[in-house]
């Protein structure tokens, strides 16, 4: 019994001390706006997607890049 509560209380010292010693960070909001600092966002990789369709029965597939809003390559057939 005697372990247990000492583990306990160990444990509770312990937790305390290391929510004591979290640090706090504030944001200055003004900070961009202040610094006249934009921000934009680029893909770094393009978002391209098979695409089918069907003609008299037949499946073609064809690639379409969704980043450049081209198509890549002709229909194939599957």
């Amino acid at each position: 019994m005697k372990k247990a509560i000492t583990l306990c209380l160990l444990f509770i010292f312990f937790f305390q001390t290391i929510d004591s010693s979290a640090a706090t960070v504030q944001i200055d909001k003004n900070y961009e706006s202040s610094n006249n600092v934009t921000e934009s966002v680029t893909p770094r990789k393009d978002i391209i997607k098979w695409h089918y369709k069907s003609v008299n029965g037949n499946i073609y597939k064809r690639q379409y890049n969704h980043s450049k809003g081209k198509w890549i390559g002709s229909w194939k057939l599957v």
